[in-house]
């Protein structure tokens, strides 16, 4: 009652137990938050941007705040976590302190880690996913883990001709060990299809009507038709093309698959914006080079994809003024 019907300023907030959880993480993550010094919240009251406003306390918020520390504790594997909370409440000064106690009990580790459905997989790539696992035996259970490795999974798959593979969240099951406290940790795959590279098609846009080599494009894939489809390689060639300088931009447009005889054929889109052919731009420059102010000006001119080759030519005029010597 004491703390609903008061303002209460928190002196203070004091965190007891927590070994394995670093405090100032606690702390951070906790809307709750101690009351700065006197002399930032005096800089503050001034209006000049500088310090730190007082805190006060808010109980849904801190209650919140209790339920947030323990949902990170249990995403860590300490399902045993209990945490008691006393507040000191002064009303003479009107303000609040903090005590959290926690007590955080066993941590469980990584017993085992079962991948489902991949028998589908190439032996290669099937070890792959398991031998390279970041999931690994007696290392603590972390949720945040558990979904760096499925996004981890997802990755390696798409880059092995499986670029429709995925795993639900809620797919994942944990298995408790009662004799030991620690899980097992199950995750089927579902790995789809798999699918290579189709044709490559360069869609320029209509209204920049110039020649652009298509060989010089087709230099900057890092794929062929028919090469297992790969994420990263779609998105490295992406960036080579970007690279050329003589586009605004540059997408390769990854198209619905198609089946050709049982198999599936991902056709790409090579989608480019050219940049304006010419481009002139004023330059200005100032300096005390040789102990002088010099100020000066110029004129930068730049050809793009000069004879359709992806190649730039820039040209640069400049003049120079010098004032008083220093």
């Amino acid at each position: 009652d004491k703390t609903q019907n008061r303002q209460l300023e928190i002196n203070s907030i004091t965190i007891n137990g927590a070994e394995k959880v670093n405090k100032a993480s606690i702390l951070k993550q906790m809307n709750t938050k101690q009351s700065p010094s006197g002399f930032s919240k005096f800089l503050y009251s001034l209006g000049l941007g500088l310090g730190s406003p007082a805190e006060y306390f808010s109980l849904p918020n801190f209650q919140s705040d209790i339920n947030g520390i323990k949902k990170n504790y249990k995403n860590n594997g300490f399902d045993e976590i209990k945490i008691d909370t006393t507040l000191r409440v002064d009303l003479g000064k009107n303000r609040i302190d903090i005590t959290i106690d926690i007590y955080e009990g066993y941590q469980s580790l990584i017993d085992s880690v079962v991948f489902l459905k991949l028998d589908s997989l190439e032996p290669e790539i099937k070890n792959e996913v398991v031998a390279k696992s970041n999931l690994i035996k007696d290392n603590p259970f972390r949720v945040g883990d558990i979904k760096g490795e499925i996004n981890r999974i997802n990755m390696t798959l798409s880059n092995n001709g499986y670029p429709n593979a995925f795993i639900e969240n809620s797919s994942v099951t944990l298995a408790k060990i009662l004799s030991n406290n620690n899980y097992r940790i199950f995750i089927p795959v579902q790995t789809g299809e798999k699918c290579y590279f189709g044709d490559t098609k360069i869609v320029l846009e209509a209204d920049k009507d110039r020649y652009i080599s298509e060989e010089i494009i087709y230099k900057q894939l890092e794929f062929k038709p028919n090469m297992p489809y790969s994420s990263d390689k779609r998105l490295e060639s992406e960036r080579n093309i970007n690279r050329l300088g003589i586009f605004d931009f540059a997408r390769l447009e990854q198209k619905t698959a198609q089946m050709k005889d049982s198999v599936y054929y991902i056709p790409i889109n090579v989608l480019l914006k050219p940049k304006d052919r010419y481009e002139l731009a004023p330059e200005i420059f100032v300096n005390d080079q040789d102990n002088s102010f010099n100020f000066g000006a110029g004129l930068s001119a730049t050809i793009r994809n000069i004879g359709g080759g992806a190649q730039n030519l820039v040209g640069k005029v400049s003049g120079r003024a010098q004032s008083l010597d220093q």
